[in-house]
């Protein structure tokens, strides 16, 4: 019983350790403060032009506490090389349809190019 109760813990501890650094080495995110409990759901353009929706989520690292932590949370990751621009806004999806979205809010970014890769391997003695 006492060696289950021990992989148990172990298993805790690496699923937790896992989490940490997954989380550590991220894509990186565009982060904006949802500062009503009204907005639901974050609405952007991405840079093909496309619009995007997804959930306002409660992000205690990076949410301010005066609004319960709520984010909106873009993955830029697969941005091009080069000058990119998104847009947000939020939206309350029981009522958009009525009184539609609040207004976009831009944002720029530069992602850099890949590093080369080195070059001119050899031994040396």
């Amino acid at each position: 019983m006492r060696t289950i109760w021990l992989g148990l813990i172990c298993l805790l501890v690496t699923l937790a350790t896992m989490a940490i650094v997954t989380s550590a080495y991220a894509a990186p995110y565009l982060v904006a403060d949802v500062p009503t409990t009204d907005a639901d759901t974050c609405v952007y353009t991405t840079h093909a032009g496309a619009l995007v929706t997804s959930p306002v989520v409660v992000d205690a690292v990076n949410g301010l506490p005066a609004n319960s932590n709520r984010v909106c949370k873009v993955d830029l990751v697969s941005s091009p090389v080069g000058t990119n621009n998104v847009k947000l806004r939020l939206r309350n999806v029981a009522n958009a349809p009525l009184w539609g979205d609040s207004v976009d809010v831009g944002f720029s970014f530069a992602r850099p190019a890949v590093q080369a890769p080195p070059g001119a391997l050899r031994l040396a003695p």
